[in-house]
C-alpha cells in the first residue's frame, strides 16, 4: 500500500543502511539509490524514512559500518501496510 514507511535496524554492530528502488549493483552503489543513513535510530542504528509506491520494488541494504564485520540484526518496518523482506544474493556476489 502506497504511504509513509520508516525502516529501522537493531544490532550489537555499527550499521548502515541504504535504500533502491528497483534492485541493488554492488559494482555501482549510486545505482537506483533513495536514501541512505547511518545513525539516525541512535546507538549506532541506521533510520529510513521513506514515501513508498505500492506498484513498486525496493531494496533496502543493511551493512556494517566497519568492512568485514558480521552480526545478527533485525530490521523493523512500520507505515501503513504490512512489508514483506525477502533475501537478494546478487548473482556476482558469493557467501563464505
Amino acid at each position: 500500500m502506497t504511504g509513509y514507511y520508516i525502516f529501522k535496524s537493531y544490532s550489537n554492530v555499527d550499521a548502515y543502511g541504504y535504500f533502491y528502488t528497483n534492485s541493488f549493483n554492488p559494482s555501482d552503489t549510486t545505482i537506483n539509490l533513495l536514501a541512505e543513513d547511518d545513525e539516525s535510530g541512535g546507538y549506532g542504528q541506521f533510520l529510513i524514512r521513506y514515501w513508498l509506491q505500492s506498484s513498486q520494488t525496493y531494496v533496502l541494504v543493511f551493512t556494517t559500518y566497519v568492512p568485514r564485520i558480521t552480526a545478527a540484526f533485525s530490521i523493523i518496518a512500520t507505515g501503513s501496510s504490512n512489508v514483506d523482506f525477502r533475501p537478494v544474493i546478487p548473482p556476482s556476489s558469493s557467501i563464505s
